[in-house]
């Protein structure tokens, strides 16, 4: 395990149905499948979720207990999602899912410097952790990454939308 994972009502939330694959423990009793797509479709659901975030400013910020704190759980779920997502992927035996698994990581890897100033760090083997010093006081640093209009958000939700799509699984 390269990473480590929060579970918490936002993660379980990003999963829906499969929201018992959010805690590592459960995810070796289903199907590859299974899990590629509870993965995929919980990435998009994440991605999606960034949507109708308001970006504030300083002057804008609340306290601990308001949308601040709200995000700062939304973007760990993310993170958690993203990295469940890119381990099945990349361990997938269905070919397109690894290709596509690259592609992500190369994707995410050009946004690396833009990350890295919102907090969030890139690992050497393409996971992403949010910095342990990370304190969440305000989400105005965010809006250049994670903006439903972010270039960022839309090529990471193409690739999520292109697993799901490259999954053969009844559900």
């Amino acid at each position: 395990m390269a990473f480590s994972v929060t579970n918490n009502a936002v993660l379980r939330s990003f999963y829906g149905e499969y929201q018992n694959l959010a805690k590592r423990s459960n995810r070796s009793s289903v199907s590859e499948k299974e899990l590629d797509y509870a993965d995929s479709t919980a990435l998009k659901r994440a991605i999606k979720s960034f949507a109708s975030t308001e970006f504030n400013s300083v002057k804008d910020s609340v306290d601990s207990t308001g949308p601040v704190k709200n995000f700062a759980k939304k973007l760990k779920a993310f993170v958690d999602t993203y990295n469940y997502t890119r381990e099945s992927s990349s361990a997938s035996s269905n070919s397109d899912l690894k290709q596509l698994s690259k592609k992500m990581q190369k994707f995410v890897d050009k946004y690396s410097s833009e990350l890295k100033s919102a907090g969030i760090k890139i690992g050497d083997d393409g996971y992403l952790s949010l910095s342990e010093s990370l304190e969440i006081k305000t989400t105005e640093r965010y809006k250049e990454l994670f903006d439903k209009d972010s270039d960022f958000l839309k090529g990471l939700n193409q690739l999520a939308g292109n697993m799901v799509r490259h999954i053969d699984i009844v559900v």
